[in-house]
């Protein structure tokens, strides 16, 4: 079975590393660069989860190819042959044209149990919207977002302290069980596909400017929009006097009562950390960052009654 492996992502590194381990090395790698125009972001946007996938490919000398349009794309298609693509870390839509050019389709892994949480970021909004439980879908990709009949699903739970690494982690060692399971069974084509059920839902794309801290919301949300853009993301961000912080770990405090303006740092006695006041509670600050990624604690710990804010 000759397998085109689509994507630009470290997860889309680690399922070729993965397909390798079990003798199933894809024929050939489709990727994007790190920073490309996409529809809903025409100025262009930059992978924060980017994948070198043609630095492997040049070190396992398997055949590459960078994407640059989907009419180029297929023109490429028509002078190889392959069986089946997977596509994974993949932020374009593959349009029927091309899923057309392999025998046994195209497969996608998308990191929510579907039709729960449709297109994009759906890791992060599983965290930002307070599930409970997530996972990773193997689906059979179609005309629509996310739609397509299922092959397999991975669930995971999300802890009350869960942060996105975590959830990243937890998604990439279940699309590596979902294709170890289900390949043998496609290629001998016993695998079959099944509808989604249920009621399905959408979550639309994050850029940058999204994590921008709003002091105003409660200590939970604001806690929550932390754990969901910290590493392998840009961080949460705000500023004191102009300058800016980025907030990469933070804990609800409710210890002792302390009350402010949304935003004000509070130093209190007892406390080692620098607190600060939200619309609804107070978070203790653990992990902070200035412009040069150098730690921001000791700024803060000279902020008191000094607000943060956009």
């Amino acid at each position: 079975m000759q397998l085109l492996l689509v994507g630009s992502t470290d997860l889309t590194l680690s399922i070729a590393q993965h397909l390798q381990r079990i003798n199933y090395p894809p024929a050939a790698c489709v990727y994007a660069p790190q920073e490309f125009r996409i529809s809903y972001a025409p100025s262009g946007v930059r992978n924060c989860r980017f994948g070198a996938i043609s630095d492997w490919c040049t070190d396992t000398g398997c055949p590459s190819y960078e994407f640059s349009s989907n009419q180029e794309w297929k023109a490429w298609l028509k002078s190889q042959s392959f069986d089946l693509a997977i596509v994974a870390g993949w932020y374009h839509m593959v349009p029927r044209s091309i899923r057309d050019c392999f025998p046994l389709g195209c497969i996608g892994l998308h990191a929510s149990l579907l039709p729960d949480l449709r297109g994009g970021a759906p890791l992060n909004w599983a965290l930002l919207s307070g599930r409970t439980e997530t996972g990773i879908s193997l689906f059979q990709l179609s005309d629509g977002v996310d739609d397509g009949f299922l092959y397999g699903q991975h669930r995971f739970p999300i802890g009350p302290r869960s942060t996105i690494q975590e959830l990243v982690d937890a998604a990439q060692q279940g699309a590596l069980q979902l294709l170890s399971e289900s390949l043998p069974q496609l290629a001998e084509g016993r695998l079959q596909p099944y509808p989604q059920e249920g009621k399905p839902s959408y979550c639309q794309q994050r850029c940058p400017g999204d994590s921008l801290i709003d002091w105003h919301q409660p200590a939970t949300l604001t806690d929550r929009l932390i754990r969901a853009v910290s590493e392998p993301y840009g961080g949460a961000f705000s500023f004191l006097q102009g300058s800016r912080l980025t907030i990469w770990e933070a804990t609800p405090f409710d210890e002792i009562e302390v009350i402010g303006m949304p935003g004000q740092i509070a130093l209190i006695p007892q406390v080692s950390l620098p607190l600060v006041c939200t619309g609804s509670g107070v978070l203790q600050i653990k992990r902070v960052t200035d412009e040069n990624g150098q730690s921001a604690l000791p700024l803060l710990m000279k902020a008191n009654h000094k607000r943060l804010g956009a």
